[in-house]
């Protein structure tokens, strides 16, 4: 089901992480000293996966006067703990595995226990088509 509004932007729904997708390169989550960082919790290595997400729609007034109804999307990183680096790549949409949520000063933090590429067609990923079109 698609989004039908935006949320402040110190909130994030978490269906908009459903339809997240690959922005950068993932990298090796490092401590202070550059070495790759493992979690205190678990063991596991950790790697940044940013994405992008749709966190609804707004209105944009044009330079004419013209209103549209855009996309509000934002760009953030969740930290996937797992041995292996994510095998998805740039462009990819994903979902996560054991995602969790957390604040500290403010600040939300995504992290989770893994990510794959999104295994639904893009059409039912937004809510649009019953899945029969080829």
């Amino acid at each position: 089901m698609p989004i039908e509004r935006s949320f402040p932007a110190y909130l994030l729904p978490l269906e908009a992480v459903k339809n997240a997708q690959v922005v950068r390169e993932i990298r090796e989550k490092t401590d202070a000293n550059g070495a790759h960082k493992t979690a205190n919790w678990n063991g596991l290595p950790g790697w940044v996966v940013p994405v992008e997400i749709v966190r609804g729609t707004r209105e944009k007034v044009m330079p004419g006067g013209q209103t549209l109804t855009v996309l509000d999307s934002a760009e953030m990183s969740i930290t996937v703990w797992s041995r292996q680096k994510p095998a998805v790549a740039v462009g990819d949409y994903v979902s996560f595995d054991g995602l969790a949520f957390g604040a500290v000063e403010g600040a939300i933090y995504a992290q989770a226990l893994g990510c794959s590429r999104y295994d639904e067609k893009l059409d039912l990923l937004f809510g649009g088509g019953d899945g029969d079109e080829q």
